[in-house]
């Protein structure tokens, strides 16, 4: 049998508590939900979108303070990686990794070379960082140009690149590399950590709504291409209507008319999670699984006791589905990225690696 191409989580088997998928524990906004019930509308599903998508790029422009000849609208954040691929035709790439994505695949099916370099994870105190200087050695000895990818908050590990440390590296790029910064998750973390608006050519952000909003079926997020030269060709290699009709005017309508309502569910959610991390954390490290410190909704914990699919078996048998992170690189089968959910599943969560790991 050959190892499945992709593996992401979301998938939980019937009759489960799904810990894999992390969304805003507070759910869809209730401005949202009114929205949404709105889009029986024929004006809205029985027409093609403006594949310019002009209205959305300067909702998006307005509620970020940025320009918007330097968005590109997204199916999701995930299509950022293609896009890249496509405009800046990279001769080498480079992951920092564990990291989310598609881009091994990718590699392979372009045939771009692939390397990676691991954040340092603290298996004493529990922490994960990354060494810049060690991504810029490397990055000088590849082909260019060269396409870095680095997702902050990192997924899975919820490590947080201070916003020096990152402004420093775009600084001292070479000038045929470009930094492609996943910030899907940066809602959820103190204002200031996102580059978004930062003026550097070698720069392309990439946002996502759905996370917040936890509405990921929706897919929609967007990139800022700080060359506007580069989103040109971004833009140019998009698919002409690759975001929906209800997504492109549901966030059009969220940004401009319910823009103050967004902005007060956004700050709300970054305190809740925040609160609710610090209890996931204390619980589950009170009854002996190793959890690393996170800036995310979720949390990376290591289990050397045993290796996922047989943590898993055991936590299904009570109602638990993890994420298995087997398929991130550097970390190996006995990791798992548990989201942050509300308080009412934390007892069960806890009973369930109670049980797992004969403490139940």
């Amino acid at each position: 049998m050959t190892r499945e191409m992709r593996f992401h989580g979301g998938r939980p088997p019937p009759n489960v508590i799904d810990f894999s998928a992390p969304l805003n524990p507070l759910g869809v906004p209730e401005f949202v939900e009114e929205l949404l019930r709105g889009y029986s509308r024929r004006e809205v599903i029985e027409r093609y979108p403006d594949y310019e998508y002009r209205e959305l790029r300067e909702a998006i422009a307005s509620f970020f303070g940025i320009d918007s000849e330097k968005i590109v609208p997204l199916n999701g954040a995930a299509e950022a990686l293609y896009l890249a691929f496509l405009a800046i035709k990279p001769r080498s790439f480079l992951a920092v990794e564990p990291t989310f994505g598609d881009h091994e695949v990718l590699c392979r099916a372009v045939e771009v070379p692939m390397f990676s370099i691991p954040y340092t994870l603290d298996p004493v105190n529990f922490r994960v960082s990354l060494s810049v200087e060690l991504v810029l050695d490397l990055v000088e000895k590849l082909e260019k140009p060269v396409l870095v990818l680095l997702s902050n908050p990192n997924n899975p590990t919820g490590c947080l690149v201070p916003r020096k440390a990152l402004e420093k590296l775009l600084e001292e790029l070479p000038d045929d590399a470009y930094l492609l910064l996943d910030e899907a998750f940066v809602d959820f973390v103190e204002e200031g950590s996102s580059l978004l608006g930062y003026d550097n050519p070698k720069l392309v952000v990439v946002r996502s709504f759905t996370k917040i909003l936890s509405i990921p079926g929706l897919r929609i997020g967007f990139a800022y291409v700080a060359s506007a030269m580069l989103a040109k060709r971004f833009d140019s290699v998009r698919q002409p209507w690759n975001v929906n009709s209800i997504a492109a005017s549901l966030m059009k309508s969220i940004l401009v008319e319910y823009r103050s309502e967004y902005l007060s569910f956004i700050e709300r959610s970054r305190r809740t999670v925040e609160k609710l991390r610090g209890i996931y954390v204390a619980k589950l490290r009170s009854i002996g699984l190793e959890i690393y410190d996170s800036y995310a909704p979720y949390i990376l914990a290591r289990h050397p006791w045993a290796t996922h699919p047989e943590l898993q078996r055991r936590l299904v048998e009570n109602r638990v589905f993890v994420r298995d992170c087997s398929s991130f690189r550097y970390l190996g089968p006995c990791y798992s990225r548990i989201a942050i959910k509300n308080l009412e599943y934390l007892e069960i969560l806890v009973e369930a690696f109670a049980k797992a790991m004969g403490l139940g």
